[in-house]
């Protein structure tokens, strides 16, 4: 038999992981641990044999508890928020995100405290300027926004998306130790040096008037960061055999589940949130998920039967703070059920109101005692000017999210070239071109302006780490044809939405590679040609010669389609992506952005239009 490559690697580290992890299976223990929420009376984090304790008891030796006839809950969620605690705007006004979603889940609290629950679906940092905050390692680091806001704010748990890992292990470590007092989940990392019990556990356990509640969390296997220089052993595991594992020691304990799942949903090729629905539903338990990753705004009005799969309601709030979902449901037990039927209610999206900074939807007191001192120190950075924007009209937001996925891009074209004069800084050696993401830019820059420190969040949010791979050149020529793959062409432009997230992973280059992309009616058909590399012919170069290419670690590490698996997002099955993991790479610890921007402050003026760099050939 022929296996399919992305099903054995998958079964063949499900394999592994679950022959270490089944050496506990027998073993799952639970340490009692203060609850930062108003809901729990009891709160017991969840971990295995060799993190054992004085103060850990078998979950297997947990009494039995006296349940109510029925318990009716509110839980409050949200999911990839991104660092946008504050959306700072000096014209229109800020927008408090946070203080709004605690005005609303105090409001509640003060009608029914212990019956509301309060979570995060992860991707809390990455994407607004009080990241910076963060440092760029564990040494600069000076504190987490996001979740100081949520530990003063009560929440109860949250799961580590992707994007905690943007900064390093380490960071993500100081982050947890210093700022988050709720419980921090994943159950499937299950390798790092530095992250350790009780950092992080891969379930909490709380008790409402004796009904207990297991939240659970997993991480995204495809999209999380895992060749980290701080922690080269971090490794993450496929979810579901995770999940499977852990839910069947959990069921006879616990009365529900409730998961954390950042996953996503309904993306083609990747087990996502349906996935754990439908393995969920085989419990004899009820369980909902909260999901994030794919930043899906689901059940906008009210819950969707298509989001009810087997019983189980699938969750998710959209992304960047846009709203704070609630979901009033209720446990109701019946004569002779041990285990309670979940009745759902209704789900309410409340909308988080841009521009509004007080009033009564603004939580003044939580925004004064807890943010505003943070945001008081920071501020002298947030109006730095880094440059001036020349009156080039494709500057622009429109402009930018109209073209990066097309053809060539000014802002990419600025960007890709700012961060090769700053090679000197972090490559001793030479650097011949650098490549970044089209999805990692999300905006423009006002033409004819002064660019602000804070303002190049809303062009490059995500905090990619360089790194240098090499390649020969017939290595280049198949790198440069998976990309040209991957561009989306005039006849999917009714199709898709241009402004939102099309991760094909096609790539912007420096001015030092120039090509064409010879396009014609099977997408599969696209190659590059008429490549040049400082000038000179792709096949001017000899064979062994090695060029030195600069990526972010989103791509390095595989992502979008760069891993040798089929890329996905609207393109046929048949198209495999080039296979970037298999190459030598350099992880220099220097961030994208950071060195972008300080190439920026070296100059007064921008002035740029497109140079050609990329074309176009439609072959009929």
């Amino acid at each position: 038999m022929q296996w399919n490559r992305k099903y054995l690697v998958k079964f063949l580290l499900s394999v592994v992981f679950l022959f270490s992890y089944n050496v506990h299976a027998s073993s799952l223990y639970i340490e009692k641990i203060q609850s930062n929420g108003t809901a729990f009376k009891n709160l017991y984090r969840v971990h295995f044999q060799k993190d054992v304790n004085a103060r850990s008891t078998l979950l297997s030796a947990l009494s039995q508890s006296k349940k109510p006839q029925e318990l009716d809950i509110t839980l409050f969620y949200f999911n990839d928020l991104h660092g946008k605690i504050i959306i700072p705007n000096a014209k229109k006004g800020d927008t408090f995100v946070f203080a709004q979603m605690t005005k609303i889940v105090s409001e509640a609290r003060k009608k029914n405290d212990k019956s509301v629950l309060f979570v995060s679906g992860g991707d809390d940092h990455t994407g607004e300027v009080y990241d910076e905050l963060l440092g760029t390692n564990a040494d600069s680091f000076q504190m987490s926004l996001p979740y100081h806001a949520y530990s003063s704010a009560g929440l109860d748990a949250a799961v580590i998306g992707n994007h905690e890992l943007d900064r390093g292990v380490e960071t993500l470590k100081r982050t947890i130790e210093q700022d988050a007092k709720f419980a921090v989940l994943s159950a499937n990392i299950n390798h790092s040096s530095v992250l350790e019990y009780p950092m992080f556990a891969p379930a909490v356990i709380g008790e409402i008037d004796g009904v207990r509640i297991a939240i659970v969390g997993l991480t995204s296997f495809e999209d999380t960061k895992t060749n980290h220089k701080d922690d080269p052993q971090f490794k993450v595991t496929p979810a579901l055999p995770v999940l499977k594992s852990l839910t069947a020691q959990l069921e006879p304990h616990v009365d529900m589940i409730l998961m954390l799942s950042h996953l996503g949903y309904n993306q083609p090729g990747i087990e996502g949130d349906k996935e754990v629905a439908e393995l969920l539903s085989s419990l004899s338990i009820p369980s909902v998920i909260v999901g994030g990753h794919s930043h899906t705004l689901l059940n906008k009005d009210g819950l969707e039967p298509q989001n009810i799969i087997n019983g189980v309601p699938v969750l998710q709030a959209g992304s960047w703070g846009e709203y704070l979902g609630e979901l009033n449901f209720s446990l109701k037990y019946t004569a002779n059920k041990t285990k309670p039927i979940l009745d759902l209610q209704k789900n309410f999206m409340h909308k988080i109101e841009p521009y509004i900074n007080k009033g009564s939807k603004v939580d003044e007191e939580f925004q004064q005692r807890f943010i505003a001192p943070v945001v008081e120190r920071f501020n002298h950075l947030l109006y730095e000017k880094l440059t001036n924007i020349g009156n080039n009209p494709h500057f622009s937001t429109e402009y930018t999210l109209k073209t990066r996925y097309i053809g060539e891009s000014l802002i990419a074209n600025v960007l890709t070239d700012a961060l090769l004069s700053r090679q000197h800084n972090y490559s001793e050696a030479k650097i011949d071109a650098v490549a970044i993401n089209a999805s990692g830019i999300i905006g423009g820059i006002k033409p004819n302006s002064a660019l602000l420190f804070k303002d190049f969040f809303n062009i490059m949010p995500y905090a990619d780490v360089i790194q240098i791979i090499e390649l020969k050149p017939a290595e280049l020529q198949k790198f440069l044809d998976s990309n040209a793959k991957r561009i989306v062409r005039k006849e999917e432009i009714e199709q898709v939405d241009l402004s939102d997230f099309i991760n094909r992973g096609f790539l912007h280059f420096s001015a030092s590679i120039r090509y064409t992309v010879n396009l014609s009616e099977q997408a599969e058909s696209a190659v590059a040609s008429a490549i040049t590399v400082h000038g000179k012919s792709l096949g001017s170069y000899d064979s062994n010669h090695k060029f030195r290419l600069v990526l972010g670690d989103y791509i390095t590490n595989g992502n979008q389609g760069w891993k040798g698996k089929k890329i996905g997002a609207g393109l046929p099955v048949s198209i495999i992506g080039f296979d970037v993991t298999a190459l030598t790479n350099t992880n220099t610890g220097y961030i994208m952005r950071n060195e972008i921007i300080q190439s920026l402050r070296e100059r007064t003026m921008v002035q740029a239009s497109e140079d050609g760099r990329l074309q176009l050939s439609f072959i009929e």
